[in-house]
């Protein structure tokens, strides 16, 4: 069974949040795609990740076992991403390139064919 890191870490902040609403808000996502991500989830694990029924929204064990999962990939990538910037010296930085941008040229526009004319409207 594959499970994608991005869907732990959404599975988390809905826990956290108590609810879908609330956790789609926390992540700036839409409230139907977070609870199609659940959705799979559920199916792919086979089994509930929250008690239904329940405001606010408590999570199974397994559901609270890859939500912490999820918690400590989230706090990881953080830290991870602060670190290595904060360790990163500035003579280590790559050169800007000095290429310059390559732009698509300008569409010409459309020749008609020669023939029967237009038909107009009076």
């Amino acid at each position: 069974m594959k499970l994608d890191v991005r869907h732990l870490v959404q599975l988390a902040a809905v826990a956290q949040a108590g609810g879908v609403t609330e956790g789609a808000a926390l992540l700036g996502f839409s409230q139907p795609a977070l609870s199609r991500t659940l959705s799979m989830l559920e199916k792919r694990v086979g089994e509930p990740l929250f008690v239904k029924g329940r405001r606010p929204l408590q999570p199974t064990p397994l559901g609270r076992a890859l939500a912490e999962h999820g918690q400590l990939i989230l706090a990881a990538s953080r830290a991870g991403t602060i670190e290595a910037i904060a360790a990163e010296p500035a003579s280590v930085a790559k050169p800007k390139s000095k290429r310059k941008a390559v732009t698509a040229p300008r569409a010409a526009p459309v020749k008609r064919k020669p023939g029967r004319p237009r038909k107009t409207t009076a």
